[in-house]
């Protein structure tokens, strides 16, 4: 039975995949030496993480239909629902302090203004978009 740590797993996939192709796209920090040995083996990490995906799937999917129904009632509860709306709530207030930080890096101490407006207005944007999402969601329900 998969249980529980479904979602955990999820998310761990995921941010792994994000990671690995991160590093593989544009790593400035790793020197090139070092990144022409690493990028094979992230190809190699992205394909075993897609092969560890589909196996879960396929898990799923020979499921018993009462696990299948155990398993969708768990990622609806109120609790799971509760703890999902805190984290992504978490996670805009950090993104939106990073945004403002590097904002700050960028304009008073670095002079690059140009950089920093451009994250100025990725963060406004955000924003925007969040309470229009959120007023969206409120009238619809």
């Amino acid at each position: 039975m998969m249980g529980k740590n479904r979602p955990l797993k999820d998310d761990l996939l995921q941010c792994l995949c994000l990671l690995a192709i991160g590093l593989i796209s544009y790593s400035p920090f790793i020197p090139e030496a070092i990144e022409n040995i690493l990028h094979p083996a992230l190809f190699i990490l992205l394909v075993v993480l897609l092969l560890v995906s589909l196996a879960q799937e396929q898990q799923r999917r020979n499921m018993s239909l009462e696990e299948q129904r155990d398993l969708a009632r768990e990622s609806r509860d109120e609790r799971s629902l509760m703890i999902q709306s805190k984290a992504a709530l978490l996670c805009h207030k950090a993104e939106d302090w990073g945004l403002l930080l590097l904002f700050t890096l960028f304009v008073l101490i670095l002079d690059r203004r140009e950089i920093g407006y451009v994250l100025y207005w990725v963060l406004v944007l955000r924003l925007c978009l969040f309470f229009a999402i959120r007023w969206w969601l409120n009238r619809k329900y």
